[in-house]
């Protein structure tokens, strides 16, 4: 018993069992530090990962603070570091959004958690971080376009409510001051065509050496139709500003032809490596005087220092004693008549004949069967006409002539009635002088009208007061317009009624002869949006506004206008006159955001 009691007593005194226990304790704490470790360097990893992430989206989004709310570069911004994470396991949430528009800064913070694999042992079950960035880029000037319809279908109340309306917007954009340093607006008045001025006349962007393809569409100088013009042989050009300038009473009033395609829907500058860049000076061709219907005929076919036209040619003739047809009797005297360009003939329209001609030769000789023969030859050169083609494109009717009329149409300068184009200026008098003189008339070429607003804002020729593309600008184009693109398609062998920025149909530049009115809209339709996708692609990026006045969305038309612009919210479509004020203040207050302070 005593023994039994004395194990009982020693047992109680027994430590060693203890050991484990705390050595199992201590083994977990002791997993948990060293772990610990491995738990930081993820957690570090995953917030360099979403730090590159949230860098590179601040920095996408930066230039949209202008053009966007603050909640949608919130929910663009979690998309976009949310696919930067994709597979890493790492949540992500972004906790605070600031913007200033001023100052151009874009700040966003975002928190991060992790789940643990180790400290999780200890009670922590994930780690957290705070990340933050910052872009900051401000906009130090505002640029803006005004594309305005003056067409005729304007006339009335629509030009004033336009007048009224464009000033609006200026007195908005500019504010108080007279000459603010950090907003320019531009102007370009449209019709059938647009007007950049006679005073570019020797600008270094216009085709002042006939180097355009295009210069030499419905002029010739060489009465044949078989042959051609080389513009790349500086012998075989012509300047038509030498053709107004020969004229006595008509000058160059500013209108220029629309580029050779696709050059007519870019911005690209004009060079001498491609002729066809260069901006050729519109000029209505006179026609023929007869022998075509034709909507231009001011001059005399042979007027200027024009002679008639002659036909080059000779004629032979033979003759002989005739050969012997019976015993004791001769055949009557024997002849023929050569033509060496048509054959032999004498009679139809290959004859020719010697009577009342110059001999030039005459020559005898003996032939056994026909007896001595004589042949006379002569020159048939003479008076001739030309075809109504060749008589509408002769260069030399304008030399020394007056036009008559001298303007309007049916004149030299066609249909250039436009108001001339203002380049980008800060001076508000200027503008609202300008916009005061617009006056309504002529058809509607919104294709035009819209390649040169990019122009107006373009940093380079033919119009360079804008500036580059990368250097913290915003550019704005606002397109107005009340109709559709305009066509004057009819049986003329030209194809058209009015001379348009295309040259005749017969030139292929848009369309064709025979082509519909719907076929040449469509066309100019086509190039319209192609023009607006380009001005709103890198690196111009171009923001575009459109109004369509009295235009149904769902038109043709009326989805062109929507297509050109830069999302739906910058398409309107104001039904009256008078929507076009509300309309211009609308667009204008959004973008006196942009407009920044000294």
């Amino acid at each position: 018993m005593d023994f039994i009691l004395s194990r009982i007593r020693q047992f109680g005194r027994d430590e060693s069992g203890a050991f484990a226990v705390i050595f199992g304790v201590i083994a977990i704490v002791l997993l948990a530090t060293g772990g610990a470790a491995v738990d930081f360097v993820n957690i570090q990893q995953s917030r360099k990962t979403t730090q590159i992430s949230l860098d590179a989206t601040v920095l996408a989004l930066q230039p949209e603070i202008y053009k966007k709310s603050k909640g949608w570069i919130t929910n663009r911004a979690n998309d976009l570091i949310e696919e930067g994470l994709l597979g890493t396991g790492v949540a992500m949430s972004i906790s605070s959004v600031e913007i200033d528009k001023e100052a151009g800064r874009l700040y966003i913070a975002a928190d991060i958690s992790q789940p643990t694999l180790f400290v999780r042992l200890i009670g922590i079950n994930e780690m957290s971080a705070r990340l933050i960035s910052e872009a900051t880029r401000a906009k130090n000037r505002l640029e803006v376009a005004m594309v305005l319809d003056n067409s005729g279908s304007m006339s009335g109340s629509r030009i004033s409510n336009l007048k009224t309306a464009a000033k609006l917007a200026v007195d908005i954009l500019m504010g108080a001051e007279d000459e603010p340093e950090k907003v320019f607006i531009g102007l370009v008045p449209f019709t059938m065509n647009v007007n950049v001025g006679a005073d570019k006349k020797t600008a270094t962007w216009m085709d002042t050496m006939g180097q355009s393809s295009a210069n030499w569409d419905n002029f010739d100088n060489d009465d044949n139709e078989d042959t051609g013009h080389d513009v790349t042989d500086v012998n075989d050009r012509f300047s038509r500003f030498a053709l107004y300038d020969q004229l006595k009473n008509v000058s160059w009033k500013g209108c220029v032809e629309a580029r050779p395609y696709p050059l007519d829907t870019n911005d690209a500058t004009p060079n001498a490596s491609n002729g066809d860049t260069y901006f050729v000076p519109m000029f209505n061709p006179d026609g023929p005087d007869s022998g075509a219907s034709t909507t231009a005929d001011y001059l005399d076919d042979e007027g200027g220092t024009c002679v008639a036209p002659t036909k080059p040619g000779e004629c032979t003739f033979r003759s002989w004693p005739g050969t012997k047809k019976k015993k004791g009797s001769r055949a009557p005297g024997q002849y023929s008549w050569w033509n060496p360009d048509k054959g032999s003939s004498t009679s139809g329209t290959d004859a020719c004949s010697c009577d009342g001609q110059t001999i030039t030769s005459t020559t005898t000789w003996n032939d056994k069967k026909k007896g001595m023969i004589t042949q006379v030859t002569c020159d048939t050169s003479g008076s001739s006409s030309l075809s109504p083609r060749e008589y509408q494109e002769r260069l030399c009717k304008y030399n020394g002539a007056s036009a008559s009329p001298s303007s309007g149409d049916h004149s030299p300068n066609g249909t250039c009635i436009s108001r001339e184009i203002l380049p980008l200026t800060n001076k508000k008098s200027t503008l609202k002088t300008n916009i005061t003189a617009m006056v309504a008339g002529g058809g509607t070429n919104i294709h035009m009208g819209t390649i040169w607003g990019w122009r107006v804002l373009s940093p380079t020729a033919p119009y360079d007061e804008g500036v580059a593309y990368n250097d913290g600008a915003s550019k704005v184009m606002i397109i107005m317009t009340d109709g559709q693109n305009y066509s004057s398609q009819w049986g003329s062998f030209n194809g058209a009624y009015y001379y348009p920025a295309y040259s005749w149909p017969y030139n292929k530049r848009l369309g064709d002869v025979g082509w519909s009115n719907s076929s040449i809209i469509a066309e100019m339709d086509k190039r319209t949006k192609e023009a607006c996708e380009n001005a709103k692609a890198k690196p111009s990026e171009i923001e575009i506004y459109t109004i369509g006045l009295g235009i149904s969305k769902s038109s043709s038309n009326g989805k062109m206008l929507s297509a050109c612009a830069s999302d739906a919210g910058h398409a309107y479509f104001p039904s009256t006159p008078s929507d076009l004020v509300s309309t211009f203040e609308t667009i204008a207050n959004q973008l006196s955001d942009l407009r920044l302070s000294k």
